[in-house]
């Protein structure tokens, strides 16, 4: 790869954290997640990093939607769960696109019961793909749950 090449990629995915910053500014129950320590910028070049790839199209998109950001918040959400479940040592940024994860999901999710059942056998097969993905975040939720109260127990028991 050459040194333009590599620039332009770079380029590319700044870009890219810019736009998915700004329109996660744009919901307040996302905002509230970035009180603490970390900030949202921070987690958007995580994510930009994570999930960017040359010549994705989703990245390329001008405006981005719930299903586009729940998309690529899925690449980085598989690579982070396998992370937890594996080594249980992620950054605070790491557990934020965790949670956002799930919000997305559960948001996308609404869309989706909400929207008519009428659409083109091509959507209704990107949509199927989409609400694979949904299911595979939200059970992966439960495990996770279910790892965090493990933990907690444990600590608490250790201390007694």
């Amino acid at each position: 790869m050459s040194v333009i090449q590599a620039i332009s990629q770079q380029n590319a995915k700044a870009e890219f954290a810019y736009r998915l910053q700004c329109f996660l500014n744009q919901n307040p129950q996302v905002c509230e997640l970035f009180s603490g320590a970390t900030s949202l910028t921070t987690v958007v070049n995580l994510i930009a990093g994570m999930s960017f790839r040359e010549g994705d199209e989703r990245v390329e998109f001008s405006a981005l939607d719930n299903e586009l950001v729940f998309s690529v918040l899925f690449d980085s959400f598989y690579l982070l769960f396998i992370k937890e479940l594996s080594h249980g040592d992620l950054s605070q940024a790491e557990q934020l696109i965790l949670r956002l994860s799930r919000h997305y999901a559960d948001l996308v999710n609404k869309e989706f019961e909400q929207a008519d059942n009428t659409d083109s056998t091509v959507v209704l097969s990107a949509k199927t793909a989409q609400a694979n993905k949904i299911k595979c975040v939200l059970d992966a939720w439960l495990q996770l749950d279910n790892l965090y109260r493990q933990r907690r127990e444990g600590t608490r028991n250790m201390g007694g």
